[in-house]
């Protein structure tokens, strides 16, 4: 079962998952990683070294032939990427901005996108544009709402002294798609169970004219309508 704040949809695969309205979603979840050391000043994930705990927050907004999705999820659950780090591959090296952006790149290309699978009125929209990506803060809020997620994109990435244990940064991501007109019926279908041992994800939406619907669910639940009617 999904169950948005305001509405209840249920679908097969989504009835062994018991939902929460937004308000009741805890903020935090524990990151438990283990890594391998691929060379000096990298590191690795090893494909068994799944976190247990993983929180995956996603803004959908539709605005004119854009679908704007941003999605915040713990760079732990970004598995087999190499990221630079320092001081014994303790912290993120956010110094090496080349190496990092070539490593949350493919961690976006292997792990997001093919995550999400939209859908406007039953048409499946096209792979999205990766607009912005960045590393950030366990201690980062920016994600209370979206207006404050989609600024937080236009900041300037972390100081290059920035010390950070790698394994507890965030990992965000803003992605445009392209869609047909601004109220399309739009589905989302997120396979994002495989980022962890227990994945929650939570979702708010917002379509022109209406109050912002959040959603939470737990591994898979199928194809959600975003906005039925």
């Amino acid at each position: 079962m999904v169950m948005p704040v305001h509405l209840c949809i249920e679908s097969p695969r989504m009835a062994a998952s018991i939902q929460r309205p937004r308000h009741r979603v805890r903020a935090g979840a524990a990151i438990v990683a283990a890594f391998l050391i691929a060379g000096p000043g990298l590191v690795r994930l090893a494909a068994h070294d799944i976190p247990a705990d993983v929180l995956v927050q996603i803004f959908a907004r539709p605005e004119g032939q854009r679908l704007h999705v941003l999605v915040r999820v713990p760079l732990a659950a970004m598995r087999d990427i190499t990221f630079p780090t320092r001081n014994g591959v303790v912290f993120l090296d956010v110094s090496d901005t080349a190496q990092l952006d070539a490593a949350l790149r493919e961690a976006a290309r292997l792990w997001i996108v093919p995550a999400l699978t939209i859908d406007e009125d039953g048409r499946r929209l096209e792979a999205p544009t990766i607009t912005t990506l960045r590393a950030s803060l366990p201690s980062d809020r920016s994600f209370a709402d979206f207006e404050t997620a989609r600024a937080h994109f236009r900041q300037p990435p972390l100081p290059p002294d920035t010390a950070v244990p790698w394994n507890q940064a965030l990992f965000d991501i803003a992605l445009e798609y392209k869609i047909a007109i601004e109220r399309g019926r739009i589905r989302i279908d997120p396979a994002v169970a495989r980022f962890g041992l227990r994945v929650v994800t939570v979702l708010r939406f917002r379509a022109p004219g209406h109050p912002e619907r959040a959603f939470e669910f737990i591994g898979d639940p199928g194809p959600v309508a975003l906005d039925p009617r």
